[in-house]
């Protein structure tokens, strides 16, 4: 694990007594070196959180290193573990002393494994093998009816066409658009006369109620007139019983 760069120095009595948060570390660092975008899931707060991550940590390292590890020793997070986590760590340094090998010139980077500069390329690839996949499926569907389809096309294509019921044909359907036609223009045009005839009553309705209006108001003018004439009477006559008083 120090060949490989891991930040901390890590030994046997470390596991003398089972300690999940140092597994916890080197798993997540492992996966990291195998696949740079890899989030493990899962963590150390329950039981479930820990199956989860051991799960999904096997499941990685088998697809992508072709690794089989033993999760039930790994959850154990003892001196099994570190055997189980070994088997990773050999394997990402062989690869390391396999690159040094090849090309002497190459700095001894600890994370030569790494392909995070090449992650857009991987997803891309990831994506067209998918799309690949894909369009393979419906292509072996679409040869699966072939058969059934070349049997069809073969009887269309033996088929005598009949020019003159074909151009009675075209004329029809293009009577029939012309009529459909025809019959929009004219619910366009009954429609623009009930609006214009909506809005000569509704004008004709405004007028109307203009007339009335003026002439309540002249009867209320009248009325008020009225009211003070009465009041002119019943004063004069008061004035007037009292002369004669």
């Amino acid at each position: 694990m120090r060949a490989l760069g891991f930040p901390q120095q890590i030994s046997l009595e470390s596991f003398r007594n089972p300690n999940w948060d140092l597994v916890e570390e080197c798993l997540r660092w492992l996966a990291a070196r195998i696949e740079p975008d890899a989030a493990l899931a899962g963590g150390k707060d329950s039981v479930e959180q820990r199956v989860a991550m051991v799960t999904h940590a096997i499941e990685l390292f088998h697809s992508r290193a072709n690794l089989k590890l033993n999760g039930k020793k790994i959850y154990g997070a003892d001196g099994w573990a570190v055997r189980e986590l070994l088997k990773v760590a050999n394997l990402l340094r062989s690869a390391l002393e396999a690159r040094s090998n090849d090309d002497a010139s190459i700095d001894s980077n600890p994370l030569v494994y790494d392909v995070s500069n090449r992650i857009s390329e991987i997803k891309e690839a990831r994506s067209l093998a998918t799309d690949i996949t894909a369009q393979g499926a419906f292509l072996y569907d679409l040869l699966g009816k072939e058969p059934e389809n070349k049997e069809h096309r073969d009887k269309a294509l033996s088929r005598q066409l009949d020019m003159s019921s074909l151009q009675a044909a075209l004329t029809r359907a293009a009577q029939a658009a012309a009529a459909q036609v025809a019959a929009a223009r004219a619910q366009i045009d009954n429609v623009a006369s009930s609006e214009a005839a909506l809005d000569a009553k509704l004008e004709r309705r405004r007028a109307e109620l203009q007339r009335a209006e003026k002439r309540l108001h002249t009867v209320q003018k009248i009325n008020v007139y009225d009211d003070d004439c009465k009041d002119g009477e019943g004063g004069l006559h008061n004035t007037d019983i009292g002369r004669h008083k």
